[in-house]
C-alpha cells in the first residue's frame, strides 16, 4: 500500500486584467504527494542494529547467570589446594550465623579435598560472657564433626582493628587462603581495603 504526506501549498488567486497585488486574494489549498520509501541500505541498517542489541543483552544476560550460579555453588565445591587455610569468624552468636557456617564448611572440604590444616580464629570485637564463648567454641568443634574433619585449631584474640588482627595471625601461621564471610565487611565491622593490605595471601570471601 502506498502512502503519501500531505503539504499545505499556500497561492495568490488574482482576478483576471489586474496587475496589482492588493487585489489578489490569497489560497489555501492541499496538495497530497507521495511518500519517499526506505531504501534497502536503510532497512539493513536498523534490522543489524536490531541484532546488535538482543545480542549484547544475551551476552549481559548469561554472564550474569554464570556469576549467579558461581556464587550459589561455592559453598559446593572445593575452594582450593591450599595447605594452610584460615577461617576468620567475626560472630559474636554462640551458634554462629548462616555466614559463618558457610565458611567452616567450605574450609572443611578444601582441607579434607588437599588433606590441609584449617586455624579458625575468633574475633572478639567486645568481651562476651565465659558461657557464651564456650557455646560458640562447642558449635565449631560440632560442625567440624559433621564434616567429619579434625585437622584444625581454634584461636581467640582480642581485637580493635579487625583487619590488622586478621592479617597478623594469617602471616603467623604462614596460611595460603583466607576464608571469611562477607557479612563482617557489609557490616562494615571489616574493611575490605585494609584486609587486601594486611593479609599475606588469597582471601575467599563468601556471600
Amino acid at each position: 500500500m502506498s502512502q503519501a504526506t500531505t503539504h499545505r501549498v499556500f497561492t495568490l488567486q488574482c482576478r483576471p486584467g489586474v496587475q496589482s497585488p492588493e487585489f489578489c486574494r490569497p489560497h489555501l489549498e492541499c496538495r497530497r504527494f507521495p511518500r519517499a520509501r526506505p531504501s534497502p541500505w536503510h532497512r539493513s541498517f536498523c534490522e543489524a542494529a536490531d541484532h546488535l542489541r538482543r545480542s549484547q543483552h544475551d551476552r549481559r544476560a548469561s554472564r550474569l547467570k554464570a556469576v549467579c550460579a558461581a556464587a550459589k555453588n561455592a559453598e559446593a565445591r572445593p575452594a582450593t589446594t591450599a595447605q594452610h587455610s584460615v577461617v576468620a569468624l567475626l560472630d559474636a552468636t554462640p551458634y554462629l550465623s548462616d555466614g559463618s557456617k558457610q565458611a567452616l564448611a567450605t574450609a572443611a572440604k578444601s582441607a579434607q579435598t588437599s588433606s590441609s590444616k584449617v586455624t579458625v580464629v575468633l574475633i572478639n570485637g567486645t568481651s562476651l560472657a565465659d558461657e557464651d564463648r564456650k557455646k560458640r567454641l562447642d558449635t565449631i568443634v560440632w560442625h567440624f564433626q559433621q564434616a567429619e574433619f579434625s585437622n584444625f585449631e581454634v584461636l581467640e584474640k582480642q581485637a580493635e582493628t579487625a583487619s590488622v588482627t586478621i592479617g597478623d595471625v594469617a602471616d603467623e601461621v604462614k596460611a595460603d587462603l583466607l576464608i571469611m564471610s562477607v557479612e563482617p565487611v557489609h557490616a562494615k565491622i571489616v574493611d575490605a581495603n585494609l584486609l587486601a593490605e594486611f593479609v599475606p595471601c588469597p582471601m575467599l570471601l563468601l556471600p
